[in-house]
């Protein structure tokens, strides 16, 4: 089983099934395919923890551990329930989200990343030309991102983890925020 390899859940009915789409020694990436499709859920190990050869997901014979199956059936499973979810209460997340996205427009104006970028590289020219030193220049670039406000990557991120907290609060179910995102795209756009 390498990337590419099937996976499911057999116990279940119906059966569901997925595939690994990314496989290292200490990561792994598996997407569902049934009954729903187009999710996928990643796991990593800390770097300080794969000195030990019983939490490796790959070994380098090519073959998936032990523990990278395990690994992958439990993010199937995981991946399986938090669309089962988002599938059942589809109408209700969709009213979270879209009130979410109306607070975070009214609190935070969105900036213009052009503006941004340019303020930023005159910054950066008089600190090349050596009119202020980098001190001054990380000073300045401090009080810039401030006075624009949150650019709308951070206000993105802000909805999308209060979503995620609202998921666990009201049915109990801790999501990755790559997951969450791609649920929230998929039911409730």
């Amino acid at each position: 089983m390498v990337k590419g390899s099937k996976v499911w859940l057999e116990s279940r009915t119906p059966v569901i099934a997925g595939r690994i789409v990314h496989i290292t020694t200490r990561s792994i990436a598996v997407e569902i395919t049934e009954p729903y499709s187009g999710i996928f859920q990643r796991l990593g190990i800390p770097y300080f923890a794969c000195c030990f050869p019983a939490v490796r997901y790959f070994q380098s014979d090519g073959k998936i551990t032990p523990y990278g199956t395990e690994t992958a059936g439990w993010l199937l499973s995981e991946l399986e329930r938090g669309c089962r979810c988002f599938d059942a209460h589809r109408a209700e997340l969709a009213d979270v989200y879209k009130r979410l996205a109306a607070e975070a427009a009214s609190k935070n104006p969105w900036i213009d990343d052009a503006e941004f970028m340019r303020r930023r590289s005159l910054l950066r020219r008089r600190l090349r030309t050596g009119a202020m030193s980098s001190v001054q220049y990380q000073q300045a670039l401090g009080i810039l991102r401030q006075s624009m406000g949150k650019t709308p990557m951070i206000i993105h991120f802000e909805r999308v983890s209060a979503l995620s907290d609202e998921v666990f609060r009201r049915y109990g179910l801790q999501i990755s925020f790559c997951t969450v995102e791609q649920l929230a795209t998929k039911f409730l756009a």
